[in-house]
């Protein structure tokens, strides 16, 4: 699982953004759940460091 999230930040990094994502995200309050259909992207500082992702969906379903 490791390996798999480490390809796709590669990707999200290599190409600044990965659409048509699905994967398991953990809320704030600690719920995990499934974003789908999800486009995500790195958030970069004005020099340009990546300073964390984030991830625009309309659908989701709770584990």
């Amino acid at each position: 699982m490791r390996e798999d999230r480490a390809k796709f930040m590669k990707s999200v990094s290599e190409n600044g953004y990965v659409g048509n994502y699905t994967g398991i995200r953990i809320s704030s309050t600690g719920r995990r759940f499934y974003i789908i259909q999800a486009t995500v992207w790195n958030l970069t500082d004005e020099n340009g460091t990546i300073r964390g992702q984030a991830a625009a969906f309309q659908k989701h379903r709770f584990i």
